[in-house]
């Protein structure tokens, strides 16, 4: 019986404080290298924040098992 398999990765996109200048990953390159290992891009949405807007995306990627 096959079925399918989710997974999860949060993906920061600006630093807080004195971190604010750091570098954030190409979307590009992360969805590139899911695929490498049979993930596929299920959904996409701004991750929950107590004080103002978020500052990082979820991503929901899923593939197939068997």
């Amino acid at each position: 019986m096959s079925g399918v398999e989710y997974k999860v990765q949060r993906l920061k996109l600006k630093g807080l404080g004195i971190f604010r200048s750091r570098k954030t990953p190409d979307l590009a390159d992360v969805l590139n290298a899911h695929a490498s290992d049979g993930w596929r891009l299920h959904s996409i949405f701004k991750a929950p924040a107590a004080f103002g807007d978020s500052d990082s995306l979820e991503l929901v990627f899923e593939r197939q098992v068997s």
